[in-house]
């Protein structure tokens, strides 16, 4: 959570290959920049970075990520818009094709 505290960042924080676990904490939208996070080992998604419209939507490739994806975010503009951070997962992960159409 310190991280949030991070304010005066200018540049993207690049936070990939680190072995980060666990659910992609929702306080990283309180960064002034956007957080690269691919490369990980996340397994949870946060969907308020897709239902909310607070902050930017981290970078998640590579990582754990897998699952259904709810209705309510798929109808979001910010879905439309950040799918592809999530769309490819590590091998044996990953979300159906259908989302990303």
């Amino acid at each position: 959570e310190e991280i949030a505290s991070l304010q005066h960042l200018r540049t993207p924080l690049y936070l990939y290959g680190n072995e980060f676990t666990g659910k992609v904490p929702l306080f990283l939208r309180e960064l002034p920049v956007v957080t690269v996070l691919d490369d990980n080992n996340f397994t949870e998604m946060d969907w308020r970075y897709y239902t909310e419209d607070i902050g930017y939507v981290p970078h998640l490739k590579d990582n754990c990520l897998s699952g259904e994806i709810p209705a309510e975010v798929l109808e979001t503009e910010r879905w439309n818009k950040f799918h592809l951070r999530i769309e490819y997962q590590r091998s044996g992960y990953g979300y159906d094709t259908k989302y990303f159409k």
